[in-house]
C-alpha cells in the first residue's frame, strides 16, 4: 500500500512493488521475509533499479512497472489460453 500512494505522489521516483512486476524481473521475492527496515529499503532500491532497467524506453518509474505489469498479464492470458483456461493444481 506504502508504494501505490509514494508512486502516485512522486511516479519518477518510486514504484509500486508488485507480485506482478515481481514475476518479470527475476530475484524479487517477497519484501516481509527481509529483516528490518533498512534491508527492505535497500532491496525495494535495487527493485527500482531493476525496474528501470528492464524497460528503459518509459519515461517515469511508475509508467515502466505498469508497462512491466501489463506485459505479465498478456503472458498470463496468451498461456491461458493456450491451455484452455485450465490451471494445474496448486496455481
Amino acid at each position: 500500500m506504502a508504494t501505490a500512494i509514494l508512486s502516485i505522489l512522486w511516479p519518477d521516483e518510486f514504484t509500486v512493488y508488485d507480485v506482478r512486476v515481481c514475476s518479470e524481473l527475476s530475484g524479487f521475492d517477497i519484501l516481509d521475509n527481509v529483516g528490518s527496515f533498512d534491508k527492505k529499503w535497500e532491496r525495494y532500491c535495487e527493485y527500482c533499479d531493476a525496474v528501470r532497467a528492464a524497460v528503459p524506453h518509459k519515461e517515469s518509474l511508475r509508467d515502466k512497472d505498469r508497462y512491466l505489469w501489463a506485459r505479465n498479464v498478456i503472458r498470463q492470458l496468451n498461456e491461458d489460453i493456450e491451455t484452455g483456461f485450465h490451471r494445474k493444481k496448486g496455481e
